[in-house]
């Protein structure tokens, strides 16, 4: 994540091969909502979720509300994988 900050890596987020979830307050002030949008546009197979709470860091403070987002995309991803054809 640190090198995002002095590098343009936005080639590299279409080779990601697997789902990815992107989880973002839509207040925050450190990396703009754009910005998950944007590369939620570029990521294949991505999901953006967005939050009320907080801000950059609403994950520390809302433990239960981001552990639960993360478990339900997981969640779907196993039934999703269950019911595709082998």
């Amino acid at each position: 994540m640190l090198i995002s900050l002095y590098e343009n890596i936005n080639y590299l987020l279409p080779k990601i091969p697997a789902p990815c979830l992107l989880l973002w307050s839509e207040k925050d002030l450190t990396t703009p909502l754009s910005n998950a949008q944007e590369m939620a546009a570029i990521i294949p197979d991505s999901k953006l979720i967005t939050v009320e709470e907080g801000f950059h860091e609403w994950g520390l403070w809302y433990p239960e509300k981001f552990t639960s987002l993360i478990l339900d995309f997981i969640c779907q991803l196993e039934l999703d994988h269950l019911q595709s054809p082998p």
